[in-house]
């Protein structure tokens, strides 16, 4: 249905509006948690800007039922989702209840979480954007 990319990972989501998620997700891209068993350390050249980076091989289903927090930031296990971004190791998507989740590198705010949840902290499974979520968004991009 949907294909994205950010840096390192890719994201598709299917027509049940589903997150499946793979690649780079050593500041949590994939949105499949910290401490995945399909993650593996993968060392790269030197010369990158990091000796090693944490890879997941083959798809995973991205998971809004992870504990990341107050309860009210945990999604139902029928999570859909509608659409779906990408940007720069991080990656954004809006439900079918019109309420946008991020996930992914947190530098500079970019996840939309303010800092009372650490505005510089990774987020290594989708969380709800709290700030946004009484407004009615139809598209992400």
């Amino acid at each position: 249905e949907q294909v994205v990319c950010c840096n390192f990972s890719t994201i598709i989501r299917t027509k049940a509006g589903r997150l499946w998620s793979w690649a780079n997700n050593t500041e949590g891209e994939c949105g499949i948690g910290l401490r995945h068993e399909a993650q593996r350390l993968t060392y790269v050249d030197s010369s990158n800007y990091r000796t090693a980076t944490q890879v997941v091989w083959e798809p995973q289903e991205v998971n809004t039922r992870a504990a990341v927090g107050a309860a009210s930031q945990i999604g139902p296990l029928d999570t859909q989702f509608i659409d779906v971004a990408a940007g720069c190791f991080h990656a954004l998507g809006l439900d079918s209840e019109n309420q946008i989740w991020s996930w992914g590198q947190g530098l500079f705010g970019k996840l939309g979480h303010g800092q009372s949840h650490g505005e510089q902290r990774h987020s290594y499974e989708p969380r709800l954007i709290r700030a946004l979520r009484l407004m009615h968004i139809t598209q992400i991009s």
